[in-house]
Parts: structure tokens; C-alpha cells; sequence
């Protein structure tokens, strides 16, 4: 089932530093609203959904940060009776950062408190916010807060194999495709990673062009992740994610369908498992979407923490004279399998892993957080959630 035409959707984040040994979150204090809660915004046209939360804590705290693993997301309605989703992350602050940031009162939000995890849910106005905060204390008292990510890119749609004259290797994007590539950059590079590795097909080269002119990034080609070197036994795909993965480097690797589910699966043994369904879409993405894998950083062996899928916005075209326009990208002949998001976002599709807890009711009427049921079709029981470790499994792709 797909989401209504009249939902917000939004972005935000659980902010913690360590002070003294103990954490602390941030909460904002809204003047419109007279409330307290956790910081977050509405996505503007055209946006990834992880790119929202950055731009928003931003705006509204002055804080730059970094999203980690995702916490879940609340369902409810606005006063206007439009339904509204909120999705959240994970994001550690610098103390000295917190303590610099050049945060100042006005109309939307007229304070920043900072408290620890025990005052949080008393001191935030709506239990599903509180819901929110105890999904990041499960995260924190197991040791798995600090996450790093691999960052599964599939190449944005390419000229079709079939109306190509030259070697397959060499096939550029499509208009299609460089649009992507360009709408989805800002998405994957607010998780910060600091390596891309490319395969040395041009449709994956072009691709990851509107990432390195964001950011100063390490670029590497290696043909390991490249659909010409593939091999059915995946012994050399496999090598690329253990070599990122056990020197806990936030990595991007720019890959293909063929090659992507080995990829997977390589994360999967080395990260201890994860949620099937989320990791199947991992393996499966459409052209111009990314996955993001979270690992933990603090543990012994990295774990998987949680996934999450992303697909392409629809927003401005790049210039057709630029010089990204001239880059050649893939696209697969299956296509990509379209747009989401009645805001023009990107939605994700995330997995969770945690022991299971029980139910619980949310104090804001309507709102929820999503039911484990019926995650992917956008559809929650009304007023009610269903956790998983305190931590919400988000299954099919919404």
C-alpha cells in the first residue's frame, strides 16, 4: 500500500555527547508549540530524508553533525488532520563543539537544554519522543551508539547495453541517471564517509562525481566491485567489504546489480547477521539508490547495527552543458523501480537489532510508532507500536 499524497514527512536526531562520563541528549524548546522535544523539520522538496535531519539540526541548534545508526520513526497526525512520519538517527556531538554552537533564541525554538537519559523522557512533552530516546539507550547500554557505515551505492540509470555501440564498461549515464546521481549525494554524505570505492566502470565513475565535489573524499578504483571481474564464487567482493569493514572506515562502495548481494553478504558474515527482508533490499537495489549499513565502532568485532535503504528524490536537473553532463554512468535495463515520497523525498527502509520488549501506547493521540507487522506499507495501527529491543524493525522498503 502506498503512502497518502498529503503526508509530511520529517527528519531529525537523537544528539549525544559524553560529559563527565555520562551522557547527555539535547532537547529543543519550541515557542509555537510551547513544547519540549527532540530537534527535527520537515523535508523540502526534493530532499533525502537523512539529509533533512543534518540540514534541520542545523537550522535549528547550530550543531553540524553526523547521522549514525537510525532509531525509528513516529506516526501521527497534524492538526490539519495530514498524516506526518518522522524518522530519526543517532548523532554524537563534540562537547566543545556543543559548547561553540552559534545558537541563538528565536520564533521556532527559544532554548537548547541539555539532560541526561534518565530526565529526557520526563522532561520531553510526547511519549513517542521519549519512545525515540529509549531506542538510543538500548543502543548506548549495549555498548553499539558509536556506528560507522558502509555505504552500498548502485550506479544511477546508464545508457541501455542494447543501444551501446562500445565495450559494456564504458556505457555513460543517462540525463535520468546524472539526475540521480546528483539528488542522492547529499542523502549519502550525511553519514560522513570519508572513502569511495568505485568500480572503474564509467556509469559507476560518473556517479559518484557529485560526491567528491561535496567533500574532499579518498577515491580508490578497484575492479573487485566491478560487473566485468565478477565471479560467481564473490571471494573478491567479499575481500572489498572485509578490508573496509575491519579497519572500521565510513566507506561507499559505487557497484552494480550483479555484484551487489555479494556485497551484502559479505557485511552480513562479517557484521553477525541482520534483519533478511532489509538486507534484501540491500541486494536488490534500483539504480540510483544507496544502502546504508551501520556497524558498530566500539565493540570488539563490528556488529550490524541497523540498515537502511534509500531511494532517489526527484528534484532540480543538472545542467545538461555542465561538465557532469558529459560523465558516463550505467543504468540497468530493469530500470529503477521509481520515485517515493509525496514530499519528494527518499523513505527509508530500515532493520533494527535488538531483544524483544512489549507494547506500548503513545501520549500524543494518533501518533505511533511503526508496527513491525506492517513496516514497508505505511499503513500503523492506529495509536499503537510494536518494538523490538526497543527498537523498531523496519522491514520492506516504504
Amino acid at each position: 500500500m502506498s503512502r497518502s499524497p498529503d503526508t509530511v514527512v520529517a527528519g531529525g536526531a537523537v544528539c549525544w555527547k559524553i560529559v563527565d562520563g555520562e551522557v547527555r541528549i539535547l532537547l529543543v524548546h519550541r515557542k509555537q508549540h510551547k513544547d519540549i522535544s527532540l530537534p527535527k523539520g520537515k523535508c523540502d522538496p526534493g530532499e533525502t530524508v537523512p539529509e533533512t535531519a543534518q540540514r534541520e539540526i542545523l537550522e535549528e541548534t547550530g550543531l553540524h553533525i553526523t547521522l549514525g545508526a537510525y532509531l525509528g520513526r513516529v506516526d501521527y497526525l497534524l492538526p490539519s488532520k495530514k498524516p506526518k512520519e518522522v524518522h530519526y538517527w543517532a548523532a554524537e556531538v563534540d562537547p566543545g563543539e556543543a559548547e561553540r554552537a552559534p545558537f541563538e533564541s528565536n520564533d521556532e525554538i527559544y532554548a537548547l537544554e541539555w539532560v541526561s537519559l534518565k530526565k529526557a523522557p520526563k522532561r520531553l512533552t510526547y511519549e513517542h519522543d521519549a519512545d525515540i530516546v529509549e531506542n538510543f539507550q538500548s543502543l548506548f547500554d549495549s555498548g553499539r551508539a558509536r556506528t560507522f557505515p558502509l555505504i552500498l551505492l548502485r550506479h544511477a540509470k546508464a545508457m541501455p547495453a542494447e543501444n551501446w555501440d562500445g565495450p559494456d564498461h564504458t556505457r555513460p549515464l543517462l540525463h535520468r541517471g546524472l539526475t540521480q546521481a546528483q539528488n542522492i549525494a547529499g542523502g549519502v554524505m550525511s553519514f560522513a564517509p570519508e572513502l569511495v570505492v568505485s568500480s572503474p566502470a564509467a556509469r559507476c565513475q560518473a556517479t559518484i562525481q557529485p560526491l567528491l565535489a561535496l567533500a574532499e573524499l579518498t577515491v580508490k578504483t578497484s575492479k573487485s566491485i566491478s560487473q566485468d571481474d565478477y565471479h560467481s564464487n564473490g571471494k573478491k567482493a567479499s575481500a572489498a567489504v572485509e578490508k573496509r569493514v575491519t579497519t572500521r572506515t565510513p566507506t561507499v562502495l559505487c557497484s552494480h546489480g550483479p555484484v551487489l548481494p555479494q556485497l551484502v553478504m559479505a557485511a552480513a558474515e562479517i557484521g553477525h547477521g541482520g534483519s533478511s527482508k532489509a538486507l534484501q533490499k540491500a541486494a536488490s537495489l534500483s539504480v540510483g539508490s544507496f544502502s546504508v549499513i551501520h556497524f558498530s565502532k566500539d565493540t570488539d568485532s563490528p556488529q550490524i547495527v541497523a540498515v537502511e535503504t534509500h531511494e532517489p528524490p526527484q528534484r532540480r536537473e543538472p545542467d545538461r552543458r555542465t561538465p557532469l553532463g558529459a560523465r558516463p554512468l550505467e543504468a540497468a535495463s530493469d530500470g529503477a523501480r521509481g520515485y517515493c515520497g509525496p514530499a519528494l523525498t527518499s523513505l527509508p527502509s530500515i532493520a533494527l537489532l535488538t531483544p524483544s520488549v512489549g507494547l506500548g501506547q503513545s501520549a500524543l493521540p494518533g501518533a505511533r510508532s511503526t508496527p513491525l507487522e506492517l513496516l514497508g506499507n505505511n499503513t500503523p495501527l492506529q495509536g499503537t507500536r510494536r518494538q523490538v529491543g526497543s527498537l523498531p524493525i523496519i522491514g520492506e522498503g516504504q
